[in-house]
Order: C-alpha cells, then sequence, then structure tokens
C-alpha cells in the first residue's frame, strides 16, 4: 500500500529551540554527514546556553513528533481504504452499467444512434428515425392519407346530393339537410384525421387513393340526381365504405401484421371514427326501410315522400 508524501512527519529543529534560527543555516550548506563537533562548534555560547536549558523540551518535542507522526501515518491509512472502497464501488457500478447495456435491445433504429453517427467524423443530416413516428403509424401513411381523400370526396358528393335535393324542382328540404349534415360531417373528420396524423409525425398527399380511382369517380358521376330512395341507399353504400376502410386500418395495427401494433391509433379510429359510423349507418338504414314501407302503397307514394321530408327537417 502506498503512502502519500504528505504523510512523512518532518521535525523542524527551530521550532524545537528557537535560539538555533540562524545558527541552523551554516550547518545545513555542509556536505552531509555533518559530524556532531561541527554542530557543537558552530553553535555560540549564548545558543549554548539556551541548548542546555531547553533539552528537556528537545527530547519532549521529539517524544510528541512521533506521535503525531503514528496519528498522521493511521490517518493516511484510514484515508487510503476509504479511497480504495470508494474506487471500488465506482468500479463495481461502472461494470453493472456496462452489463445492463449490453443487455439491452439494439438501437441502430433509433435517434441517438442517428445523432451520435452525425455528430462523428463524417457528418450527416439524414435523420430519418427523428420524427414524432412510432409504433406502426409509418406502416398505414398510405392508408390514412388515402382515407382523408376519401371524406374530402365523399364531402362534396353529399354536397352535390344536397344541391339536388334542395333545387326549386325537387323541393326536398328534409333529405337537402340530411345530406348536407353528411357533407360536412365528412369534411370535418377529414380536416381532423390528417391533424391527427400529422401529430404522428405523418405527412398528407392529396394524390393518394386506394379505393377511388379516377374510373371509379367517373362512373359515380350520373349517381347524384336520385330520387329519395335511391339516394338514402346510395348514402347508406357510402357510409358503409368508409367503415369498412376505418376496419382495415384498424386491423393493420391491431396485430395483423405480428411486429407492428398501435394502441394509439386504433383508440383514436374507434374514438372518432367506428363508433359514429355504426350509428350514421343505423340512421341511413333506417330512413331506406321507413320510406321504402310507405311508398309501397302507389296511391299515397308522393304524399308518404313529403311527410318522410317534413320528418327530416325535424330531425
Amino acid at each position: 500500500m502506498k503512502i502519500s508524501k504528505s504523510c512523512s512527519p518532518r521535525l523542524n529543529l527551530e521550532e524545537v529551540n528557537p535560539h538555533l534560527r540562524g545558527e541552523w543555516k551554516t550547518i545545513k550548506e555542509k556536505p552531509h554527514p555533518v559530524h556532531p563537533t561541527e554542530i557543537r562548534t558552530s553553535i555560540s555560547p549564548s545558543s549554548a546556553v539556551g541548548l542546555n536549558t531547553t533539552s528537556a523540551l528537545a527530547n519532549y518535542a521529539t517524544e510528541a513528533a512521533y506521535a503525531l507522526c503514528e496519528i498522521t501515518l493511521r490517518s493516511c491509512l484510514l484515508r487510503t481504504n476509504l479511497n480504495w472502497i470508494v474506487s471500488f464501488i465506482m468500479k463495481f457500478l461502472a461494470a453493472l452499467v456496462s452489463i445492463l447495456a449490453l443487455a439491452a435491445p439494439a438501437f441502430a433504429d433509433y435517434c441517438y444512434s442517428e445523432i451520435v453517427d452525425a455528430c462523428g467524423v463524417k457528418q450527416s443530416t439524414n435523420l430519418n428515425n427523428c420524427t414524432a413516428q412510432y409504433g406502426a403509424v409509418h406502416v398505414v401513411q398510405f392508408d390514412l392519407q388515402s382515407y382523408a381523400n376519401a371524406h374530402i370526396t365523399r364531402s362534396f358528393q353529399y354536397l352535390l346530393m344536397s344541391t339536388h335535393f334542395g333545387s326549386y324542382e325537387k323541393n326536398r328540404e328534409g333529405f337537402g339537410k340530411l345530406y348536407r349534415k353528411l357533407s360536412d360531417t365528412a369534411w370535418e373528420k377529414s380536416i381532423d384525421l390528417i391533424k391527427h396524423n400529422a401529430k404522428r409525425g405523418g405527412s398528407m398527399n392529396f394524390a393518394t387513393r386506394k379505393n377511388l380511382t379516377g374510373k371509379l369517380i367517373e362512373k359515380e358521376a350520373n349517381m347524384y340526381e336520385l330520387d329519395e330512395l335511391q339516394s338514402l341507399a346510395r348514402a347508406l353504400d357510402i357510409e358503409k365504405g368508409l367503415a369498412e376502410d376505418a376496419h382495415h386500418i384498424h386491423a393493420e395495427v391491431t396485430r395483423r401484421r405480428e411486429n407492428f401494433h398501435d394502441a394509439e391509433l386504433s383508440s383514436y379510429l374507434e374514438e372518432h371514427f367506428v363508433h359514429r359510423q355504426a350509428d350514421t349507418i343505423r340512421d341511413l338504414a333506417g330512413h331506406f326501410n321507413d320510406l321504402k314501407s310507405l311508398i309501397e302503397n302507389p296511391s299515397s307514394g308522393s304524399l308518404a315522400v313529403f311527410l318522410f321530408d317534413e320528418y327530416l327537417q325535424k330531425i
């Protein structure tokens, strides 16, 4: 065990005998070893008298110096033991942290690793993982974009249907109100979906289409100027299609793919789309079956449609 230099005692003769101040300088400059006679001859008579009178003090000071040396030595040993214990604890903690780091999963695909690589010798600004994306939202980006665009398209289709029934020729304000409400809801849901996708680190591409292709939209161009019963059937099909799309996205983020799961996105779809769409589909199906049963009698069909339109204005 190594003892520091500060632990070695040093006896100062000038402190033991004040009369030796000044005379000790000439002795210190002589080469060692120094014979005792040389020390005696270098001391003046007045200092010799003082030396005789303080011999007892010198002996006492020597014993005190040895006692002080022993205390200092033990203190240094205790301090050395404490330093060794602290050093051992620090090494143990460092080894424990290293073991935990090795047991943790690899972080090659995470933001921290990319930052470390970018701050190294080779500078890089391609930090794809330093975004708000996590879970499985990146897997269904195309589906989310297409779903938002589908709501926008359906909103305009509902608006055309509302305009058709609100014209002076049709004069069905109840049906116009129903489809205008569905148009506003689809528009609001598209905006909400775009915001949520951006919150999760995604982006929006308004050209993305999954089911609503250009050919299908062109085919449906003449499906807005319909009569009352046909328009209800058309609205029911639209809502069922939107609900099926929501179920598809929900399934994709609920472990249909083994390595991907997103509880937040599935909860969002359930709260803002799935439950509301179930109520909307139930209402439209009820409207369709009620109107169908009312117009079965040809003689009272026109009156039944008028009364049903009045009913739609009040709900």
